[in-house]
């Protein structure tokens, strides 16, 4: 999908690069933005907790 490479990386490190790409995104379409930012958004969430439980999830705000 075409949002998955603004999602696909957690904590504050990929901020700027997430918020330039909800823009790009939200400029296309009012409707793709609020779905992925309800479901994307939420997906990627759940995935990084997965992924960093055990390593460095506590050092970092999702």
């Amino acid at each position: 999908r075409v949002n998955d490479k603004c999602l696909s990386e957690g904590g504050t490190e990929s901020q700027n690069h997430f918020h330039r790409c909800k823009r790009r995104i939200l400029n296309k379409s009012n409707e793709v933005y609020l779905y992925m930012t309800i479901v994307e958004r939420h997906q990627q969430r759940e995935r990084y907790k997965a992924q960093h439980l055990n390593s460095s999830y506590g050092k970092k705000k999702v």
